[in-house]
């Protein structure tokens, strides 16, 4: 059956920002002492502060944060469909999967 899949993709300028937005709505760390965001190779991220240890992003907060960026933007996600992260030249990029897509549905319909 066709999946739909969407790809949105950010470049590190962005991926940073909505790391430190994501740090601001939690509410526990002040964006004044947000010193660094180093991006890793893969899909984790390292953010340096001034007064307090440096805070490792796992893949899953990694997310969290670029979809809060979305929807703070207003970029429309489907709630539904398979989400991962994707690393490569362009930056990073939130994929989300959606395998009982409506298109792809009605293409399936209109077939028969």
């Amino acid at each position: 059956m066709p999946t739909e899949e969407r790809c949105i993709t950010f470049d590190d300028r962005e991926t940073r920002e909505a790391i430190v937005l994501q740090i601001s709505s939690n509410g526990s760390e002040a964006l004044d002492d947000v010193t660094d965001v180093q991006l890793g190779n893969g899909t984790t991220a390292t953010v340096s502060f001034s007064r307090r240890p440096d805070l490792e992003l796992s893949e899953n907060a990694l997310m969290e944060a670029l979809m809060r960026y979305c929807q703070a933007r207003r970029v429309p996600l489907p709630q539904r469909g398979v989400k991962s992260l994707r690393r490569d030249e362009h930056g990073l990029s939130l994929v989300i999967r959606l395998a009982d897509a409506p298109f792809a549905t009605q293409l399936a319909s209109n077939a028969g």
